[in-house]
């Protein structure tokens, strides 16, 4: 909670600021990965539907295993864009290490939107 209040306001400055550079770029797509994570973590901690005397409030492990490439996929693409940026956020290596976030995420943000999973 707290890291997303964090970059919320470095976006905010940036935003303020008038600045569309690379790092603006990323942290928007770092920001973006974190409030889906959130839903996907809270979704993944819940019982197990398949589960005896499962709550009715559950997770499908069907859908778990869906979810953590998906995320495992989506972080590895986010540490490698903070590397390329902070390394040399001029080069292009940079600018499509943001762009392979972005299209991770992505990926994540449809597979969460497929099962109504959200950042609760």
């Amino acid at each position: 909670m707290i890291r997303t209040i964090a970059l919320s306001a470095v976006l905010l400055l940036a935003a303020c600021a008038g600045s569309s550079d690379i790092r603006t770029e990323f942290l928007k797509a770092e920001a973006g990965y974190t409030v889906l994570l959130q839903g996907a973590a809270n979704y993944v901690a819940l019982p197990r539907c398949e589960a005896p005397n499962a709550p009715e409030i559950c997770s499908k492990q069907e859908v778990v295993d869906r979810i953590r490439p998906a995320a495992n996929s989506a972080d590895a693409t986010i540490q490698a864009a903070e590397d390329a940026v902070m390394a040399n956020p001029d080069g292009d290596a940079a600018q499509l290490a943001v762009d392979a976030a972005r299209n991770a995420t992505g990926a994540l943000q449809v597979i969460l939107m497929q099962y109504g999973i959200g950042a609760n």
